[in-house]
Parts: C-alpha cells; structure tokens; sequence
C-alpha cells in the first residue's frame, strides 16, 4: 500500500483560497472526488481540520496529501509562490 505526502499550506483557510488550490490541483494532477479515482487511482486529496490549538475559534487547517512525492513539492512551490511577501 502507497502512503501519502501530506503538505499543510496555513494560509489557505480562507474558503476561496481552499477552493482554489483545490481547483488547481484537479486541473494540475486530475480529479480526486470522481468514482474512477478512489482507492489507489486517487493521485491526491484535501482536507480540512480544526486543530487543538486554534488561535481563534474560526481556524481551520487545510492539509492536502500527494501520492506522487513529486507532486506535493510542485504543489509546496506553486502555493508558496502565491502567498509570498514581497
């Protein structure tokens, strides 16, 4: 059995940004939700949880998991890249 990577972007818990790095990971390494892709066709998926230690009582904790090692860097890099203080 294949384990998955899991990456933890915090700045993504605002709904829009969840969304669209859920987006950009269905056009970027296909679709995770659809029956074709469960079980071990399922290249990656998203979550979302509310941590034991929340800073406020509206946090929550996106955490999205990679099959592929590979992917889960490119996905560190390009949401990475979004979030950058300049």
């Amino acid at each position: 059995m294949k384990s998955y990577i899991k990456v933890v972007i915090p700045e993504l818990y605002k709904n829009a940004e969840y969304y669209a790095a859920r987006k950009w990971c269905t056009r970027t390494f296909g679709a995770s939700n659809s029956r074709s892709a469960k079980g071990s066709a399922r290249p990656w998926y998203a979550n979302r949880q509310w941590p034991t230690r929340p800073p406020s009582a509206y946090y929550q904790e996106p955490s999205f998991y990679f099959r592929n090692p590979a992917d889960a860097t490119m996905f560190t890099l390009a949401w990475a890249k979004e979030f950058r203080q300049t």
